[in-house]
């Protein structure tokens, strides 16, 4: 008989299989948990963290002006990130000294300067004084945020020093409670503090909304108006008149021009105007009373008034504010100098409100009327400008007179004797004195209607060549870069020079030379302006030089040591004017010289 082997004994610890299983059990408890979690991750929206270990935010991409970080190409923002609205409890505003909120940031721990040393070196590139001096940032703080992952971060307005170029774009910053952490918010394109406080990609502001149409303490009704667009960073409130009237509380102001405002506890100033009540027409119209006809947005056809005279017919009336390259859809107000009494006025008709409109007395001597004469262009070969007797013999209502929701008299003039202008073709050179990397962005406010080459919604960005030459990212070339368009405000120069036909081309080539241009920028220039300057007895020719930099701000990196920038402000004269010229000094170029030449382009 065979015996069978004896089993084999297992001696193996009791307590080594009660340990294996409770190490199986913490794992697979572990590995379903991380499954768990990343699922759980994968269906949650992603919300940015409002800082990361460098004090910086997780999608603020690292550059050299992040300290302690590697300095790889600037990403495209992530499509994927939401925006994140900031809402804040506003307050009065307050001024504070912006350099010593910024004493304790995370970001300035392991350097061996301060914030005002960095941001010192940075502003000196852009703005300094008539002595050399470094001008300031300024800071108010303005309210508390309110939501999303910066709550309880206090909200500042920063302001930018102007510079050569123009003024920035307004800037804001918000900082943590403990002050270690501080992101801009605004125009990153503009003049960059980023060397100390990084711009919070993803990250805007909610502010307050007004009506499109509000109802005035005095029960007159305003509507929301373009203006609003032209109150830019650089916009002189100062100057701005408290007219008395409310609206919820809202102080309402008139501005240059007829504009009214609304400063909400933001500080943001909402544009509204009191408009004639009439059909809005905008663009070109073709009817049997109008062929072809251009309508802007605040013009008024005859037949829409109700007139008490011999009707006015297929005509059209016009009361733009004129500012500069283009106007806005506030009226033109009466000057008080000029106001004429009540006495004096004559009614003529009414609107669909019912509201009269209203002629002057004895209309030749009105200045009113004179004002309107002085402004229509009369030219045929051989003739003088006929006197304001004949003006008004062909032009019987060559404007009219309403009263608007702030008692002030509007004039309405017949739309051919206000034509609409725009920015003619300004024109930019670079000349870097060796091959450079350039970016060239215009101002937010400016409406660009034609541009080559084609202007980006980031600006212009080109390789230039000491030779002038550009070369764009897709490898086309130009010697210049050009725009047309609407949005600048200016104030009519009140000097300059009067030419007489037939010396256009001397004038403007030795003026062009003391001004500052090169033979090719000067004959460019007058291929464009010389054949515009045609038929007429006199040309009253202006150069806004110094004010064109505030009010068409050139935000240009890397910055030009030497910039020309001159604008062409000129009319067609029919009959001779007496106008101071003014003093010229002639700039002198010196490292990269940005050049640019532009005109008042009338329609």
């Amino acid at each position: 008989m065979t015996n069978s082997p004896a089993p084999r004994q297992d001696h193996t610890p009791t307590w080594l299989y009660a340990m294996l299983m409770i190490g199986g059990l913490v794992v697979a408890v572990v590995f379903t948990s991380v499954i768990w979690i990343r699922f759980e991750k994968m269906n949650q929206p992603r919300i940015p963290a409002a800082s990361t270990s460098t004090g910086l935010p997780s999608w603020i991409p690292p550059s050299e002006n992040n300290p302690g970080v590697d300095e790889p190409m600037e990403p495209e923002p992530d499509q994927n990130t939401p925006t994140v609205l900031l809402e804040v409890e506003w307050s009065s505003p307050q001024s504070v000294d912006f350099y010593s909120l910024l004493d304790n940031l995370d970001s300035l721990k392991n350097s061996t300067s301060t914030a005002k040393e960095i941001l010192d070196e940075a502003t000196r590139n852009y703005s300094t004084g008539p002595n050399g001096e470094v001008e300031r940032i300024t800071a108010e703080k303005r309210g508390i945020v309110k939501n999303g992952p910066y709550v309880n971060w206090t909200f500042y307005a920063l302001e930018i020093p102007c510079y050569d170029l123009g003024c920035p774009n307004p800037v804001n910053m918000i900082l943590s409670q403990d002050r270690t952490q501080a992101l801009a918010i605004g125009d990153e394109y503009g003049l960059s503090i980023s060397s100390v406080v990084p711009y919070a990609k993803n990250t805007s502001v909610k502010y307050i909304e007004l009506p499109d149409q509000i109802t005035l303490s005095n029960g007159e009704t305003l509507i929301a108006s373009s203006a609003g667009s032209y109150f830019h960073s650089g916009t002189d409130r100062t100057k701005w008149k408290d007219t008395g009237l409310r609206f919820q509380g809202y102080k309402i102001y008139s501005t240059d021009g007829g504009c009214l405002a609304i400063i909400t506890e933001d500080q943001q100033a909402h544009g509204f105007s009191s408009r004639f009540n009439a059909e809005n027409l905008d663009g070109y119209k073709d009817t049997d009373a109008y062929a072809n006809t251009y309508f802007d947005k605040n013009d008024i056809p005859s037949e829409e008034i109700n007139w008490s005279i011999t009707p006015v017919t297929s005509t059209v009336y016009r009361s733009n504010y004129s500012a500069g390259c283009g106007s806005t859809d506030c009226p033109v107000i009466v000057a008080d100098d000029i106001k004429p009494r009540t006495s004096d006025l004559i009614q003529i008709g009414t609107n669909k409100d019912g509201d009269p409109i209203y002629t002057v007395k004895n209309l030749a001597q009105s200045k009113i009327t004179q004002s309107v004469y002085e402004m229509w262009y009369f030219y045929a070969e051989g003739k003088e400008k006929p006197p304001v007797e004949e003006f008004l013999k062909t032009y019987p209502v060559p404007y009219f007179l309403w009263k608007d929701a702030l008692g002030r008299y509007a004039v309405y003039t017949l739309s051919n004797l206000a034509p609409l202008a725009e920015c003619g073709k300004p024109v930019i050179y670079l000349y870097p004195e060796e091959k450079t990397n350039v970016s060239v962005r215009l101002p937010s406010f400016i409406n660009v209607t034609v541009s080559e080459p084609t202007y980006p919604k980031q600006g212009w960005t080109t390789t230039a060549h000491p030779d002038g030459t550009l070369v764009m990212p897709d490898g086309s070339k130009y010697g210049s870069l050009f725009w047309e368009g609407t949005g600048v405000s200016y104030k009519t120069p009140t000097e300059g020079w009067l030419v007489k036909d037939g010396e256009q081309e001397t004038f403007l080539k030795e003026t062009l030379a003391r001004l500052g241009l090169n033979e090719t920028e000067s004959k460019e220039f007058m291929e464009f302006w010389l054949p515009l300057m045609q038929d007429a007895p006199y040309y009253r020719v202006s150069f806004i030089v110094s004010e064109w930099s505030k009010a068409a701000p050139l935000y240009v990196s890397p910055k030009p040591t030497t910039q020309i920038r001159i604008f062409m402000d000129w009319e067609k004269r029919s009959s001779p004017i007496s106008i101071q010229a003014p003093k010229i000094e002639t700039p002198k170029r010196e490292g990269f010289t940005l050049v640019e030449w532009g005109g008042l382009l009338r329609k």
